[in-house]
């Protein structure tokens, strides 16, 4: 194919970007971050960086094109050196917000943090202001451990710690984590699911829990947002310190699988899939749970034919927007010397040729 229609006239492309900028409209640095949050959170956690400053900036140059601003903000990150690799643990997060739909009573209780979920789903129309209230932290969920609780900067507030609602599960044997079943390691699928198109995880997840069927419709374990710090080992002085923290999100899913018609069918009928995504945009890491529960079967005699659904290969050019949204848009670049070379009859034949011998 030939771009030769566009590199030829500098002048034209020189037109177009400036027409283009003057569609940006100047704004206060911040306020759309302050705003739109959870789109901030989309497009960090796509992207697979946590830059508010950087989103605000690609998403203006992308004119509210999440999928360009997305494309900006990986080909920025591309060419960073990685100096360090920061540590985490899950007991580290400052947990704001926890969910167990799967059990009623879990330890230390559920813990519903600020969301939107149960106002009515209905468009507000007119600019009164929210009623707001303080709501204290749970005072059992507090942990009495040195250092729980910070006095300055971003980890000001009290670190809540729950235990994992499953691990009575795992600890008897009913529960079990899958492994992978595909030449891909597990950590390669995870790192696939957390960077992946919010719009496709969605989808593709939704098509997954319609597989299986209200009869074993799969159901989140534990869902809990916080803030992660972000902790490395000083070069110089060798202890380890924190930089800051970042928002992240994780889910447990728990997917039941039969085995029909097996004596020996292992005890653990329920797999976990684990999802995690920066950002508070609980949706993306529910879907990337469940999405990892239906991949990590370790075999498993599936009866429900996820097909692809199942299959990590498969679904991970699926889930990258970059890419998806870089292909699409391309089409719109000359294509006249690939359509030409189409109508040529001498080339016409000569592809059948080649198609008939593939």
């Amino acid at each position: 194919m030939s771009y030769s229609t566009y590199k030829e006239d500098a002048a034209a492309i020189s037109a177009v970007q400036r027409l283009a900028a003057k569609r940006r409209a100047p704004g206060v640095p911040g306020e759309l971050a302050a705003h739109l949050p959870l789109l901030f959170d989309q497009i960090q956690g796509e992207a697979g960086l946590f830059a508010p400053t950087l989103v605000e900036r690609a998403l203006s140059q992308a004119q509210g094109d999440v999928g360009r601003a997305v494309g900006l903000l990986r080909g920025w990150a591309a060419v960073l050196p990685h100096l360090v690799t920061p540590t985490l643990s899950e007991e580290d997060v400052r947990v704001v917000r926890r969910l167990t739909p799967a059990f009623r009573n879990p330890e230390h209780g559920q813990y519903l943090g600020a969301s939107p979920d149960h106002a009515p789903r209905l468009l507000q129309t007119d600019d009164t202001p929210e009623q707001t209230a303080d709501v204290p932290e749970p005072e059992h969920a507090v942990s009495d451990e040195p250092g729980s609780e910070a006095t300055d900067g971003p980890c000001a507030q009290k670190l809540l710690r729950f235990p994992r609602a499953v691990s009575d599960l795992e600890t008897s044997g009913i529960l079990k984590h899958g492994s992978g079943t595909h030449s891909a390691p597990h950590s390669a699928l995870l790192a696939t699911l957390a960077q992946g198109d919010t719009g496709a995880l969605t989808t593709i997840a939704y098509a997954a829990a319609r597989t299986f069927g209200s009869q074993r419709e799969p159901i989140v374990g534990e869902l809990r947002a916080g803030y992660a710090p972000v902790q490395v080992v000083h070069p110089d002085l060798g202890v380890q310190i924190t930089l800051g923290e970042v928002p992240v999100c994780t889910a447990e899913f728990i997917v039941e699988h039969r085995y029909p018609g097996q004596k020996d069918a292992p005890a653990a009928r329920f797999y976990l899939g684990a999802g995690t995504t920066i950002g508070h945009l609980e949706r993306r890491a529910i879907s990337a749970a469940l999405l990892d529960a239906t991949c990590s079967r370790d075999g498993a005699a599936d009866d429900v034919g996820l097909g692809m659904l199942g299959d990590p290969e498969l679904l991970a050019p699926l889930l990258d927007g970059a890419a998806a949204c870089g292909h699409i848009e391309h089409f719109k670049l000359p294509h006249h010397v690939q359509f030409q070379s189409k109508l040529d009859p001498d080339a016409s034949a000569y592809e059948s040729v080649e198609d008939q011998e593939a």
